[in-house]
């Protein structure tokens, strides 16, 4: 729906005269809830403003990155190689990238890549 411009913000609602007494985003209550505010403004900043501590920051910060990356590594086969990759796919690249992220800037030695993949939900328990 994002990508279709489908979202009913308030922006949205009210070009649809549906009217509203207060169209300032809710999330930050300082601009106009637009789709691009809303997404790439709003939520990211709130994606990178977590109280998690070092290695789930960094986790939870690689995610963003990660996500980012593998769709734009996606979207580039499909233009540049007539490549289809299913979204099971994309999701495995994905912890993939984090946990090989990880694993090098923590110098994690006890897991192996997949294992560690395998046990990102679990993180907490590494107490690093």
């Amino acid at each position: 729906m994002v990508i279709q411009e489908r979202v009913a913000t308030r922006s949205v609602l009210v070009s649809k005269n549906i009217v509203l007494n207060d169209q300032s985003c809710p999330l930050c209550l300082q601009h106009q809830e637009k789709l691009n505010h809303l997404f790439l403004h709003c939520m990211a900043n709130w994606w990178f403003d977590t109280s998690y501590r070092n290695l789930e920051k960094h986790i939870w910060e690689a995610y963003f990155y990660a996500t980012i990356w593998s769709i734009w590594i996606m979207r580039n086969k499909l233009i540049f190689q007539n490549v289809t990759i299913g979204s099971e796919e994309v999701v495995d690249l994905i912890k993939y990238r984090v946990a090989m992220w990880m694993k090098v800037k923590f110098e994690i030695k006890v897991y192996s890549i997949e294992g560690f993949k395998g046990f990102l939900d679990g993180i907490r328990l590494l107490k690093l």
